[in-house]
């Protein structure tokens, strides 16, 4: 529990969650040190990424094989401290990653 002094979450990890939705990650953001998400293998679609795209902090974001499209990139152009990235199995295109990395040089994006 964030609320706790000493005892923050850094890190939610609910890959291959097949209960997970879009609208459970609006929550996420309730966790202000919030630096690793990883919901890979999960039915998060571009609308999930809205509740992802203010979490300042977030460093690294497992997406691979969701339903994320280039679409769905764009939302995160403004994570300024992300720094790993992985759609792999998306339907993520290259121009989708090249408009990412153009706004967010720093991150490295693992995609196929």
């Amino acid at each position: 529990d964030d609320r706790l002094p000493g005892n923050p979450v850094i890190m939610i990890d609910a890959t291959n969650h097949q209960r997970l939705r879009d609208e459970w990650t609006r929550f996420f953001s309730s966790f202000p040190h919030l630096r690793q998400v990883g919901l890979s293998g999960t039915l998060l679609t571009d609308a999930g990424l809205d509740g992802l795209a203010d979490i300042a902090g977030l460093e690294s974001l497992y997406l691979a094989e969701t339903k994320i499209t280039d679409a769905g990139l764009t939302k995160l152009s403004g994570c300024k401290n992300l720094r790993y990235l992985d759609v792999e199995g998306t339907q993520v295109t290259a121009a989708g990653v090249a408009k990412l990395k153009a706004a967010n040089p720093r991150c490295e994006v693992l995609s196929k």
